[in-house]
């Protein structure tokens, strides 16, 4: 079944090509395959997928030309597939990130904890960011974020 573009309301098309943009962290116009494990690793609670096998699978079933990844319009037949959460991390994300720079500071982290109720050191915040923060800028962006949300959630439960 392909998803009807043409059916999606305006606000949702530009929604959706963000997610895909946000997603594409690095702007090659695809979803590769880390992209798209980070992304499904982040919602395997609300999915329930049971190993990397199953996501291999999804990545083949969503990358239908085989090529080096998933592209926009590729990306459109997953979102009815999608569970609401991934939306909400995504909004969650972007409310942190106050300067708009599409990375989360030091700072934005810190602030985002402390919103959320918890104190937290400026030494767990700089070992968090480092811990997923691959291009060593010391920032945080959204597939850094999805790696660190369960961590996160874990110290936000303590």
């Amino acid at each position: 079944m392909t998803f009807n573009y043409k059916n999606i309301a305006e606000k949702d098309k530009q929604a959706y090509k963000n997610f895909f943009q946000t997603l594409d962290a690095d702007g090659d116009g695809k979803i590769s395959f880390d992209e798209f494990d980070i992304m499904i690793n982040a919602m395997k609670e609300d999915c329930n997928f049971p190993s990397e096998d199953r996501i291999k699978q999804l990545y083949e079933r969503y990358n239908k030309d085989g090529d080096s990844g998933i592209d926009y319009e590729e990306f459109l037949e997953i979102m009815p597939d999608l569970p609401r959460s991934q939306y909400l991390l995504l909004h969650t994300f972007r409310s942190f990130d106050v300067n708009k720079t599409g990375k989360l500071s030091k700072l934005e982290l810190k602030n985002a904890i402390m919103y959320a109720g918890r104190f937290i050191t400026k030494a767990k915040v700089a070992e968090m960011i480092k811990d997923v923060d691959k291009d060593g800028d010391g920032l945080i962006n959204y597939l850094d974020f999805l790696k660190i949300q369960k961590e996160f959630s874990e110290y936000m439960a303590k």
